[in-house]
């Protein structure tokens, strides 16, 4: 396995996460990288977290964003090399 904020992944897993980094976003209407390593203010999720409306994340029963996820996840991606 790899290690990802020093937290051992299995194979399967590390498969699964690598399809997120850097690959291309799929969001309607967005785009760049889905995950940009070191780089949430270029990452596609962090824009979808932002947003509140088609292409939304999360994308159901939320018309507020979430500052406390946004932050957590922002710092997540900071911390991935």
């Amino acid at each position: 396995g790899a290690a990802i904020a020093g937290h051992l992944l299995a194979n399967d897993q590390w498969e699964v996460f690598g399809s997120l980094v850097n690959a291309d976003t799929t969001s309607p209407g967005r785009e760049g990288k889905r995950i940009v390593p070191g780089k949430p203010e270029e990452s596609a999720l962090i824009e979808a977290m932002n947003h509140r409306g088609a292409g939304q994340m999360p994308p159901l029963a939320t018309t507020v964003v979430d500052a406390k996820s946004v932050e957590t996840v922002s710092n997540w991606i900071k911390g991935l090399h």
